[in-house]
């Protein structure tokens, strides 16, 4: 790990991690992930409705220096398939996608 400046402000330089990129399919919808780096999956899950994992980045990246980061866009979020009826979206379809995801992903 090497630290460099940034306007002042401390920041971490990680060694070259590429993320990679794919769908899978988890109660019936096709639900976008990434992941980077390796060792021991840590599941980094996004808020609000709408959005994508992207903004959690910059933060959770440098766990991936001992960990394979993964992230999840949420069933009707973000690159992820969306609902019909939004209706589904609620906190058991949450849950249980989370769940889901983590036994295809291994």
């Amino acid at each position: 790990m090497k630290y460099v400046m940034f306007g002042g402000l401390a920041g971490v330089v990680l060694a070259a991690h590429t993320a990679s990129a794919d769908m899978v399919e988890v109660n019936g919808a096709n639900l976008f992930y990434e992941s980077i780096g390796s060792g021991a999956p840590v599941l980094v899950m996004h808020g609000g409705l709408g959005l994508s994992h992207d903004y959690l980045r910059p933060y959770f990246d440098q766990l991936s220096a001992t960990n394979t980061v993964v992230y999840y866009d949420h069933f009707g979020n973000g690159r992820s398939e969306k609902p019909d009826d939004y209706a589904e979206k609620n906190f058991d379809r949450l849950t249980s996608d989370a769940a889901a995801m983590m036994t295809e992903l291994g």
